[in-house]
């Protein structure tokens, strides 16, 4: 198996444990679903509201990268994005995906969600580094594209 399809297995993994964790198998396993809190109205409207920002930043970046897109983090050679919400972040579709995570994990209080959002965090780390290299190789403009964005939010590296 490559690099590449290790990397978007571990974010799939991640993506499940996020949407799926805690199952609720009652109390004959400790507990091991416990809740960091229990969430409020507050916790609630926020977590959803960073679940919806990152569904619309998602959806913003799909359809921006048109043929372009796609789940495997090799470049495909068709052109490098950088319009929308490229403009301000290099990976949009990653930033997505950490905005619905951390959005779920703070409407529910379950400290699983937040351990498999900082998990996939790491991994979206390492995916997006290994598809920046790759990226680099078969744009020429990829350098400089890379100096002017953020990786997941805008102005930080």
């Amino acid at each position: 198996m490559t690099k590449a399809r290790i990397l978007l297995t571990l974010q799939f993994v991640g993506i499940g444990a996020v949407m799926l964790l805690p199952l609720d198998f009652g109390p004959a396993l400790g507990g091991w679903y416990a809740k960091l809190y229990e969430p409020t109205a507050t916790t609630t409207y926020i977590g959803a509201g960073l679940a919806a920002m990152g569904l619309w930043v998602g959806v913003w970046a799909a359809v921006k990268m048109g043929s372009s897109f796609r789940v495997h983090p090799d470049p495909n050679g068709v052109g490098l994005v950088t319009d929308g919400p490229f403009a301000y972040v290099r990976h949009p579709i990653y930033s997505a995906l950490i905005f619905i995570a951390l959005g779920y994990a703070l409407s529910t209080g379950y400290i699983v969600k937040f351990a498999a959002t900082v998990y996939l965090l790491v991994v979206l780390h390492f995916k997006a580094e290994y598809e920046e290299i790759a990226l680099n190789m078969v744009y020429d403009e990829y350098a400089a594209y890379k100096q002017k964005t953020g990786r997941f939010i805008p102005f930080i590296p």
